[in-house]
């Protein structure tokens, strides 16, 4: 009896206590220099862990990147930012510890849209990227504990790195390759950092950029999530770097119906070639964001809920958006979402 009961126990008792407080309890996913951990603090609170890769331990411009991203965290403080709680090494291997966002990325909530054959609503989509905008805002506005400003560029906003909660609520996270002027490591010049498919020209010709190429970036995410398509990405890196630097983008319009003159105005100002064209920073998008969207959000805490219901209900598997080159219908916006009734479909021949 003694020896089955060892068995039974053996795998609890060998999950150490990490940083003497945390419990791991599951890995929630693994990138290129980090891994990120689901871990339970000692006061039974669920925290997100990110440390360096073990065979990337010795790896010092890794460990820059790492300190310098901790040291961001640390200055940076908004509701719709994932929060850092606190950051340290065990041994010679730093780690972060931040909220743990309990829900789906964007990404996620697209791709399970997508896959039952339906749209989000133009509401929460235009609320989800206000909010993001916001939080963007924040962050490029942020000073060191002198005050002097840190000139933030966060480089890889995408739908991966918007978390939403159980709430319907966006959190900004993922800061590990922004650049800003109290980093200690220095990108080296003509190397790219972030995701291609959400560059803009400037980001993706490695020329030295400003908080605008943010906004352009998430001004792709918002094309994507309307029309449920991909903007810049192709069938491969350099066919995308193509599109980005050489290919008339498309109006939103071309590929989606009733989508308001005002969204579409503010999508296209967004997503202009030239960061003088663009919004003279991402809190001026999310007031326009704001101002459009009161009149389309019917997704509060109990619709995003009955969303999320709805979209189970309708039994398809996640899909990933399509790309441009290869969707030849056009989206219905969906202007918003009754509590209790989810049965339109999006799109349209």
């Amino acid at each position: 009896m003694n020896a089955l009961f060892q068995r039974l126990i053996a795998p609890i008792t060998k999950r150490k206590w990490f940083a003497g407080r945390y419990r791991l309890k599951r890995r929630l996913g693994t990138g290129g220099m980090a891994e990120v951990w689901l871990a339970e603090r000692d006061d039974g609170r669920a925290v997100a862990i990110k440390r360096i890769l073990s065979h990337l331990d010795d790896d010092a411009s890794i460990r820059l990147c790492f300190r310098d991203e901790a040291r961001l965290g640390s200055l940076l403080n908004h509701p719709h930012l994932v929060r850092q709680i606190e950051h340290g090494y065990v041994g010679q291997t730093p780690f972060i510890v931040l909220d743990y966002v309990d829900g789906l990325s964007l990404r996620q909530l697209a791709e399970k849209a997508y896959g039952a054959g339906t749209t989000l609503p133009l509401g929460l989509c235009l609320r989800l990227v206000a909010e993001v905008a916001e939080a963007l805002h924040h962050a490029h506005q942020a000073t060191d504990a002198e005050g002097k400003p840190l000139n933030l560029v966060h480089r890889d906003i995408s739908p991966d790195n918007i978390l939403i909660n159980e709430h319907g609520q966006a959190h900004l996270g993922d800061f590990g390759v922004a650049r800003a002027d109290c980093n200690q490591r220095i990108t080296a010049n003509g190397s790219l950092c972030g995701k291609l498919a959400y560059m803009g020209p400037q980001q993706a010709s490695a020329e030295r950029i400003d908080h605008r190429a943010d906004q352009f970036s998430l001004a792709v995410v918002l094309f994507e999530l309307l029309a449920c398509r991909r903007l810049l990405a192709d069938t491969t890196p350099a066919r995308t770097l193509g599109r980005i630097l050489y290919t008339d983008l498309p109006s939103i319009t071309e590929v989606t119906v009733g989508l308001p003159k005002s969204v579409v105005k503010i999508i296209d100002k967004a997503l202009s070639r030239d960061p003088e064209d663009r919004y003279e920073n991402c809190g001026q998008l999310a007031t326009d964001l704001r101002l459009v969207g009161r009149h389309f959000d019917a997704c509060e805490d109990e619709s995003y809920e009955a969303l999320l219901a709805h979209l189970q209900s309708l039994d398809g598997k996640p899909e990933p958006l399509p790309l441009a080159t290869r969707v030849k219908r056009r989206v219905r916006v969906r202007r918003w979402v009754p509590v209790a009734d989810h049965t339109e479909l999006g799109f349209v021949a």
